[in-house]
């Protein structure tokens, strides 16, 4: 795991130990605690918009009505900025169906979200910069199918976004040549 960069995390509802790996506290920039931890512990940095939900992943791990989950939150780094996690769960039980054991991995895809939203920001300038050109332009993938149009390209071509997104251009737009009408 060391070099997919996760951490393992393992909890014992029986005796609510919460075992965490190092690289739990690598990323939250924290020191391991001497004495060990708590699941409140870790609910305790989980940022508020978030942790309710994660405690309900939790809870239905417990309570055996699921066998695993798989949810994004943010968590608190020493530093008071969030750090975006995703939490991976398994649980485990005994023969009279009680949970005894839920663990799993944790990923930082911190970066990743900052990449994301670097990236709807330049889109959303390009949008912002398409839509108020007075030329038609029409945005396709690789493949040749309507992305975006902009205002004047919808009302020359009678489609819009919405209703030409995926479809291949020529289907929205058609060019005739003088010379071959």
């Amino acid at each position: 795991l060391d070099g997919a960069n996760d951490g393992l995390w393992r909890y014992n509802p029986s005796s609510d130990d919460l075992f965490l790996s190092d690289r739990y506290f690598e990323i939250l920039g924290l020191a391991k605690p001497e004495n060990g931890c708590s699941l409140d512990s870790w609910l305790n940095r989980v940022h508020n918009d978030d942790k309710e939900r994660l405690q309900a992943e939790i809870d239905r791990l417990l309570n055996n009505e699921v066998s695993s989950i798989e949810m994004v939150h943010r968590i608190k780094h020493r530093n008071h900025h969030h750090r975006w996690i995703i939490v991976r769960g398994v649980s485990t039980s005994d023969d009279a169906g009680n949970c005894r054991l839920i663990g799993g991995s944790f990923t930082d895809i911190t970066a990743m979200r900052e990449a994301e939203g670097r990236l709807n920001d330049e889109k959303q300038r390009l949008l912002i910069t398409m839509n108020a050109l007075t030329d038609a332009v029409i945005t396709t993938d690789q493949n040749g199918f309507v992305q975006t149009l902009n205002p004047r390209a919808e009302s020359m071509t009678g489609w819009s976004t919405r209703e030409a997104r995926g479809k291949p251009i020529r289907d929205v737009f058609s060019i005739v040549s003088e010379l071959s009408r």
